[in-house]
């Protein structure tokens, strides 16, 4: 799907899984040079499926969007060794703060020199993209 420089390829699911939360959908967005990979909820027993995609295909990612609000059964140590991204988003409702993210993922996330913003600790951000860089703004 194209939205005017917005390149947006759908990567997952491809049939019904039995847990919801692998039934999120993952994308893959292209926009200012950068390269976004969207996890969802997705639990690393399918992430296999979206490191073997980004192989084939050759894909780089720049910025990555935790699975499943940094839950410890998402985000595998695989899909980080794979993708090198430069950022990692980790989105947390009010009423989750005091569950997510667990510790776990942000020790993983650190080990691979991964820059965290979290609206836990953001509430709310904006990526900006300009002139090759990314700029963050937040309201906290």
């Amino acid at each position: 799907l194209y939205v005017g420089d917005v390149r947006i390829e759908v990567l997952y699911p491809y049939e019904k899984k039995e847990d919801e939360n692998d039934n999120s959908l993952v994308t893959y967005i292209s926009f200012c040079e950068y390269n976004i990979l969207c996890l969802g909820d997705l639990t690393c027993s399918y992430e296999e499926e979206v490191i073997e995609y980004l192989k084939i295909n050759n894909l780089k990612v720049d910025i990555i969007k935790i699975g499943h609000h940094g839950s410890s059964t998402s985000t595998s140590n695989e899909l980080l060794d794979m993708c090198k991204a430069k950022y990692a988003i980790i989105m947390i409702g009010k009423k989750w703060v005091n569950v997510f993210p667990d510790l776990s993922i942000i020790n993983r996330l650190n080990e691979y020199n991964i820059k965290v913003l979290s609206t836990k600790v953001l509430y709310s951000f904006t990526l900006h993209f300009y002139n090759k860089s990314i700029y963050i703004s937040s309201v906290h």
